[in-house]
């Protein structure tokens, strides 16, 4: 069975049949399979994995862009955030590790252009705590990178991707176009 729509013109004319034979339903997810889309964005979740992440595409969205749109379920998760032992000038300061402008920058908890609220916490020294997981807004704790966490992997959705392959609007002389 096909539905098809045609309208008349003002003498009483039939108008052509649609070109479209087909009707295709939305997309609902256009992301890969294997990921969540939230809010135009690709999540990808890794569970219990250690730092750094094995995420399946290298182009991750900075931290900041994704971090608020998170079901609170899934944190803790890893920042993408690292500090190094710096040769004979012991453990450097906690650095970006995405591949942004921000790469290799010093992290802080706080800058300059908001009110902060954050802080850290850890168990025992925090000497051999190289890494961060995220809690929430305020919450930030020092880890081991051997440690387990849920990662999360964001992407952009590509914005040229339609949500339909055949995204009617009625014209005369173009009744179905594609």
């Amino acid at each position: 069975m096909e539905i098809v729509s045609r309208c008349c013109d003002d003498e009483g004319n039939w108008y052509a049949a649609p070109i479209c034979s087909y009707h295709q339903g939305l997309i609902t997810n256009p992301c890969p399979d294997n990921f969540d889309w939230v809010e135009k964005i690709c999540i990808y979740i890794l569970e219990n994995t250690t730092y750094p992440p094995q995420c399946p595409y290298e182009e991750n969205l900075p931290f900041n862009q994704y971090v608020s749109i998170l079901n609170p379920e899934l944190l803790p998760i890893w920042m993408p955030v690292k500090r190094e032992v710096v040769g004979d000038y012991g453990i450097d300061l906690f650095r970006w590790m995405e591949p942004t402008s921000n790469y290799k920058t010093p992290y802080s908890l706080c800058n300059e252009y908001e009110d902060c609220n954050q802080h850290y916490y850890f168990n025992d020294t925090h000497m051999n705590k190289s890494c961060l997981v995220y809690h929430n807004t305020s919450s930030i704790e020092m880890v081991s990178c051997d440690q387990r966490y849920t990662a999360i992997c964001a992407y952009q959705s590509l914005p040229e991707r339609p949500t339909s392959f055949c995204s009617q609007s009625y014209s005369q002389l173009n009744p179905c176009v594609q």
